[in-house]
């Protein structure tokens, strides 16, 4: 059996490898795979909770902005943003699942390290009543009632010393008496949730959810960083093997391929591009673990109406 390092674009310009260097190869276009899957995972529920925030604060600029309130464009408003909370909770669902497996194809059958990524986010359920009670909510919603019962709109003036300005903002609600008839939704939850006329607010504990979904993610990259160090080692390593034989431009598109008498039993590409779009994901999203944006839902002072 052969093995051979070569390019796209240069498909006769060959390198032999060993059977090692050829395995270990293939081994690292598997992890990388499944690193890059990790963060397309958690980009999605970034991009949702995202959605969520941009929903509400269009919604409390046209609240600001008309005060006719037309019942039938308040009424779509809400299901907007009850549509856009139901996609932010079933996106978390999905990456929930597929973080689990992911984390068991990294761990290579590692138990301990399994256990600790598992100790880990149960060590934020038990210190964040917030993650607690919106896990339990997206299976609410998944299963019983819509995500939230309806929005207070509240306004509040600024005096910046130049003026007063109007500004607006939105707190979605959901009711406690939805949460008490579903018999899967835990009372402890709801009362220390500490509901406020029968309502408990959504936004200050979807903030400290996304932030401990940070935290969570954060972890895994750490775990498997050294599967991320192994990835970008051994593709830098055969491309500078490469290089030593051939003067070529650096972008290339790199192969390896086994060869048996007159077949080709093995043929991959480098995931090179995948790796690229990975670290630019992690990048974008790096500092969710300590969330301070300036968004309507969190930076004004309430006054309900």
């Amino acid at each position: 059996m052969e093995y051979t390092l070569y390019t796209l674009e240069h498909m006769k310009s060959t390198v032999a490898l060993s059977e090692c260097e050829f395995r270990g190869l293939i081994r690292a276009f598997e992890l990388s795979k499944y690193l890059y899957e990790l963060e397309i995972a958690f980009d999605h529920v970034v991009e949702n909770y995202y959605e969520v925030e941009i929903a509400q604060l269009q919604t409390a600029t046209r609240y600001m902005m008309d005060a006719s309130y037309d019942p039938e464009w308040t009424y779509y408003e809400f299901l907007k943003n009850a549509r856009q909370l139901m996609n932010f909770l079933s996106t978390a669902m999905s990456y929930k699942e597929q973080r689990r497996k992911i984390a068991i194809i990294l761990s290579a059958g590692e138990e301990a390290k399994l256990k600790e990524l598992r100790h880990f986010r149960e060590s934020l359920e038990k210190e964040y009543l917030s993650f607690r009670f919106m896990e339990k909510l997206r299976n609410h919603a998944q299963h019983f009632h819509p995500p939230m019962r309806s929005m207070i709109v509240s306004h509040s003036r600024v005096d910046d010393d130049e003026g007063q300005d109007l500004q607006t903002t939105l707190s979605p609600f959901v009711d406690v008496q939805d949460l008490k008839d579903d018999p899967e939704f835990p009372n402890y939850l709801i009362d220390e949730a500490k509901p406020i006329k029968g309502k408990i607010y959504i936004n200050p504990h979807l903030k400290v959810y996304m932030s401990c979904l940070g935290k969570i993610q954060d972890a895994f990259r750490e775990h498997f960083k050294d599967q991320q160090d192994f990835v970008v080692k051994t593709q830098t390593d055969a491309r500078e093997k490469y290089f030593s034989h051939y003067e070529c431009e650096d972008d290339l598109i790199f192969m390896v391929s086994s060869f048996d008498g007159d077949t080709y039993p093995e043929t991959r590409y480098f995931p090179a591009r995948a790796d690229k779009h990975r670290e630019r994901l992690r990048e974008k999203n790096r500092r969710l673990s300590n969330i301070d944006r300036q968004f309507v839902t969190t930076r004004l002072k309430r006054k309900n109406n």
